[in-house]
């Protein structure tokens, strides 16, 4: 068998005291009147501020700039001078502004991770944070965000949230182990190689760490795959490392409701190869968990389930991604809508579905052919 990625388990904060939860992503954005629109008008977000829309509990904040990127991640914190502490002796360049008073008691400060390029973080302490339930909102909550960096760097990010934020590592079910070097999808990599466009959509090498909010860290793989897969693409569109996408909770309407319902509005989302639901046990999977089989096919939607020797119960994760939400800068920012009905992972079981229903795409491309 032939090891064609490696998918590491997750990480949690240890110390539910020192909790970090998204406030908003800021966006420097070309044109911001004009993704604020495809955001209103496509993803029913709604204007708070001329700049700033939300949808359920998220918030974007749309700013004029010379390149199209989210470059700030703000986070709750309750205890802002023990994080810039650990930033401040962490060392490098990491601290971008010590903690001020900026009135009323809010304190603020702004960090700066390593090797994921000009995204930073401000943090926040004493600001009022509106969590009142919108109903009709179709997207509800941020579930994680994902950064694309360099081969290799993903330990030193990791390493840089585990001693400033406290987060570590940890198994999404019990048959995963830490020191696991990642799934094997099969030994037919030349397939593989050959659809490296439509694996390219999907085929990446993921490091993951949870909190109050979860993150999740892609690198592109080695050799002929790494090059041509969608990780490279964004190092390559992007101008180098940077935050690649943000996952976003279903409301109260379900996955199904809710991606028929932007699809409706005119939001364009990533389909997989017709072959992905007809793989034996994908198809046995999307019917034991799925109520309307036909449209959930229809819709694009990907289902990952996980497996627990310590849990009879099943856990799934509906997930589908959209297309790049700026066109004109090549394969670079998207949204993913999800909903997880008691899972904890970010779909790897997907991967390895992906990578199958591909090769069995081609061949049956190649009868077509001889016939």
């Amino acid at each position: 068998m032939s090891k064609v990625v490696r998918y590491t388990t997750f990480a949690r904060h240890v110390s539910e005291a020192n909790m970090a939860k998204i406030r908003h992503v800021k966006f420097s954005l070309k044109d911001a009147e004009a993704v604020a629109q495809t955001l209103v008008w496509k993803f029913a977000f709604k204007r708070v501020k001329s700049n700033v829309l939300k949808s359920g509990n998220i918030v974007f904040v749309l700013e004029e700039g010379h390149s199209n990127s989210a470059r700030d991640v703000s986070l709750v914190v309750d205890d802002i001078e023990g994080v810039v502490d650990r930033v401040r002796k962490a060392g490098g360049s990491s601290l971008i502004q010590d903690v001020k008073d900026v009135g009323d008691g809010v304190l603020t400060a702004v960090v700066r991770p390593p090797c994921v390029g000009d995204v930073v973080h401000t943090l926040i302490q004493n600001a009022d944070v509106d969590e009142e339930k919108d109903e009709s909102a179709l997207t509800a909550d941020i579930d994680h965000i994902t950064y694309v960096c360099e081969a290799g760097d993903s330990a030193a990010i990791l390493a840089w949230y585990e001693r400033c934020f406290g987060m570590r590592r940890f198994r999404i079910n019990g048959a995963d182990a830490l020191d696991d070097d990642g799934f094997v999808i099969g030994d037919d990599v030349g397939m593989r190689l050959k659809a490296a466009e439509w694996v390219s959509e999907w085929l990446c090498d993921e490091i993951g760490v949870c909190g109050g909010f979860k993150l999740v860290l892609a690198e592109p793989l080695a050799g002929d795959a790494g090059a041509k897969s969608h990780v490279r693409r964004f190092l390559r569109d992007h101008g180098g490392p940077g935050l690649q996408h943000i996952g976003l909770t279903c409301g109260a309407l379900g996955v199904c409701e809710t991606v028929r319902r932007l699809v409706n509005r005119g939001a364009e989302f990533r389909t997989p190869p017709p072959t992905y639901y007809q793989l034996p046990k994908k198809a046995l999977e999307i019917e034991a968990v799925i109520e309307d089989v036909a449209e959930f096919k229809a819709l694009g939607l990907l289902l990952d389930l996980e497996a627990d020797d310590e849990d009879a119960e099943t856990r799934a994760l509906i997930q589908v991604f959209t297309k790049c939400l700026f066109p004109d800068d090549g394969d670079t920012f998207f949204l993913e809508v999800l909903e997880r009905r008691g899972a904890r992972g970010f779909g790897a079981g997907n991967i390895t579905a992906l990578a199958q229903s591909i090769q069995l795409f081609l061949r049956h491309e190649v009868d077509n052919v001889d016939r």
